[in-house]
């Protein structure tokens, strides 16, 4: 990395450290380079209350909504930002990311959420191109996500439910506990009803179960109506 290159890593960097530093508003919203308004005429916007992070942040679109299920979801994501950072590329232009992602290996990763990056023209093609180019260089690594990366509706529509019930609140190391070991004990098959009852039986919150179906521990089929009758596994 020539002495340029580690200059502009070094001030990525620094609007990276800024941005997870910055305090939320009187409405405990933390807000990027561009102030997203809520409740325009014809945007689909969105606050979304991010335990991992513990802010809630500004959205623009459904997708960057769905898009930070997944980072939620993921073990090996530290924490995000919606446009943390600004970098100047081209003729005095500057351009500002969706998302910025601290990963555990302590990697960078830049993500801008389009619909479908097929129908991008060629003036943002080539402005893209340049974008990843230029962070490439900086050790940060830059992709596009698009609907087509996404799982399908009514999978993000599960994950929300899930999301939604069990992320009000903190769950316990102890309560994390339990709730494996009552799972453990549990006879195969078993149903999600079943789960819930054997959760309330053991006065542990049903909640708890909501969020080891989020992250994984247990498992359904994310892609089908929710039932009380539908199967549930254990994640190996």
């Amino acid at each position: 990395m020539n002495s340029i290159q580690f200059k502009l890593r070094a001030e990525l960097l620094q609007q990276a450290q800024d941005a997870f530093a910055k305090l939320p508003d009187l409405s405990g919203v933390v807000h990027g380079y561009r102030r997203i308004a809520q409740g325009a005429r014809g945007r689909r916007t969105a606050l979304f209350p991010s335990r991992k992070n513990g802010i809630t942040v500004a959205l623009e679109s459904q997708l960057e909504l769905a898009y930070c299920l997944l980072l939620e979801r993921d073990a090996e994501v530290i924490g995000y930002r919606c446009q943390a950072i600004n970098i100047q590329h081209g003729q005095g232009k500057k351009y500002t990311p969706d998302f910025l992602v601290l990963m555990a290996n302590q990697q960078w990763l830049v993500r801008e959420i389009k619909p479908n990056q097929q129908h991008l023209d060629e003036e943002n093609k080539l402005r893209f191109l340049e974008i990843k180019n230029i962070l490439n260089l900086c050790d940060f690594h830059f992709s596009i996500v698009d609907s087509n990366a996404l799982p399908s509706k009514k999978y993000l529509e599960n994950l929300y439910f899930f999301y939604s019930r069990s992320s009000f609140r903190a769950w316990s190391s102890q309560e994390l506990v339990l709730a494996r070991q009552l799972i453990a004990s549990l006879s195969n098959p078993m149903s999600l009803g079943d789960v819930y009852t054997a959760s309330t039986e053991a006065a542990l919150s049903p909640f708890l179960v909501d969020y080891l179906l989020f992250h994984r521990v247990l498992v359904i089929d994310m892609s089908r109506p929710l039932s009380l009758d539908m199967p549930v596994g254990v994640l190996q």
